[in-house]
């Protein structure tokens, strides 16, 4: 089981990889984001995928066999995450908050 983001393609291709390897089940939930349905513009697709994750909306981790293992990319937002209003404000579907 994992998460990913359509913004770092590369973690994607890696889990998407690893999970191949691994006979039965498998489930990776991936974030995309919406630009009608988040109301943002299209060019800022990526940028709004790296804002969910870099506000720790969106946590990026895998879990193996139990053991949960916490990617570098959101260990690092965790460690400093940027304000969750820089991930809410350029988002139409926020706006009444």
């Amino acid at each position: 089981m994992a998460t990913a983001c359509s913004a770092y393609p590369k973690d994607l291709f890696l889990k998407v990889q690893k999970a191949l390897t691994f006979e039965g089940a498998k489930f990776i939930h991936i974030l995309a984001p919406y630009p009608p349905g988040w109301r943002y513009d299209t060019e800022r697709t990526v940028e709004m995928g790296r804002l969910a994750v870099k506000s720790g909306m969106w946590l990026l981790y895998e879990r193996e066999y139990g053991k949960l293992t916490i990617n570098s990319i959101s260990k690092a937002a965790m460690a400093k995450p940027i304000p969750i209003e820089e991930y809410m404000a350029p988002q139409g579907r926020f706006r009444g908050i």
